[in-house]
């Protein structure tokens, strides 16, 4: 037996978006399978069937910025209002939503390497 710190991968059935909608997710968080791309989206999944697998529709997507046939898809937590890695990683916009003068929002940008 492992220690019981060990993690075991997950051998029950996928979730489907049947399963995921309710829960109360309607939105899938799509990311490219491609070594070094790392392109990410959120798709709806409305117009997908309710017995269709999140893992399997996964491997039908390509990836709009470099042409790669299949992405990581997993439910989008944020709608349930859980946080999520990349608000960890960057942190939510400081910015007000307006200036106090009453300019437009800041937008923040991050340039790419």
């Amino acid at each position: 037996m492992p220690p019981p710190d060990r993690r075991q991968p997950y051998a029950g059935e996928p979730m489907t978006l049947g399963n995921m909608r309710s829960i109360g997710v309607r939105g899938l968080s799509v990311t490219c399978g491609a070594l070094g791309c790392h392109h990410a989206a959120r798709v709806e999944a409305d117009h997908f069937p309710d017995a269709l697998a999140i893992p399997a529709l996964g491997r039908r997507f390509r990836c709009r910025a470099c042409g790669h046939l299949g992405a990581d898809t997993r439910p989008d937590w944020r709608e349930l209002g859980q946080p999520h890695l990349s608000d960890r990683v960057t942190g939510p916009n400081p910015a007000p939503p307006g200036g106090a003068d009453g300019s437009p929002p800041r937008t923040h940008f991050f340039k790419g390497r």
